[in-house]
């Protein structure tokens, strides 16, 4: 036969469960909500096929809380109020080209805008905005080597320049590396990456205002704006530089820029 227990024990014990149960809900109740974060390296880096081992991050191109001009419409701006800045860009990018073709010391950037006699809203904008670049050097109306990245890889926009400028050398891997005999022959186009958009499979947009992004696991492909004369023919080139089937899974995006330098002619 089991021992009978009392009764006021077990009204006793009762009582103290539900005290215990509401101390735990007041305590749950004050406490800060658990939030996990999300890191801007758990997206996937959108660069292009020629530089695929870059670690960056997106960049916040678009208004803030207070409305501010995002930064390629303060570039614009810039550059027309100050025609220094795209010299200023130029010379950047082709100095940092030229001393890794010679082996000679790169120029470091900020202290370039800073002996540059740039103004002061485009040297702060060269050294305190974040943005991806693409460097294009061009030579005979043909693209001798490209390379950059959709999102920025450095602290500044200067060195995002200088970066690319020095990687254009020798790192397209779709073209040999440039010589010293040919840096007399080339030009350079700088395009400041913002405005990225996603856009789904029959979307169209004007090739000469917007580049596109395409992808499809780890590989990427980038056609910038300008570069071809129709749509159909911007995209179907991203993915053929990504290597991607016209009939597999994919993303596409489209991208703003702002240009400094040298334009291709495009011909049929």
């Amino acid at each position: 036969m089991r021992p009978r227990v009392p009764a006021g024990i077990v009204r006793f014990a009762a009582v103290l469960l539900l005290a215990v149960a509401a101390v735990a809900v007041a305590m749950a109740a004050a406490s800060p909500r658990l939030r996990v974060p999300v890191s801007r390296h758990d997206v996937p880096q959108l660069v292009a096929s020629a530089e695929p081992d870059g670690r960056g991050e997106p960049h916040d191109s678009a208004p803030g809380a207070a409305g501010r001009a995002d930064l390629l419409e303060q570039l614009g701006a810039a550059a027309r109020m100050d025609p220094a800045l795209e010299r200023v860009v130029l010379e950047l990018a082709m100095g940092s080209l030229v001393a890794s073709v010679t082996g000679e010391p790169p120029p470091e950037p900020h202290g370039w805008i800073d002996a540059s006699g740039v103004g002061t809203e485009a040297a702060a904008l060269l050294k305190g905005g974040r943005s991806g670049v693409f460097v294009t050097a061009v030579m005979n109306n043909r693209v001798r080597a490209c390379v950059g990245s959709i999102w920025a890889n450095t602290t500044s926009l200067a060195r995002e320049v200088g970066h690319y400028g020095a990687l254009v050398a020798a790192r397209d891997l779709r073209r040999s590396p440039i010589e010293k005999r040919e840096l007399s022959q080339i030009e350079l186009a700088v395009s400041v990456v913002g405005r990225l958009e996603r856009v789904a499979r029959g979307d169209a947009w004007d090739p000469a205002g917007f580049g596109v992004f395409v992808r499809s696991g780890a590989r990427t492909g980038v056609i910038l704006p300008g570069e071809a004369l129709t749509h159909a023919k911007q995209l179907s080139w991203a993915l053929q530089e990504a290597g991607i089937g016209l009939e597999e899974p994919y993303e596409a995006y489209r991208f703003q820029t702002v240009k400094f330098g040298a334009s291709l002619t495009i011909r049929n």
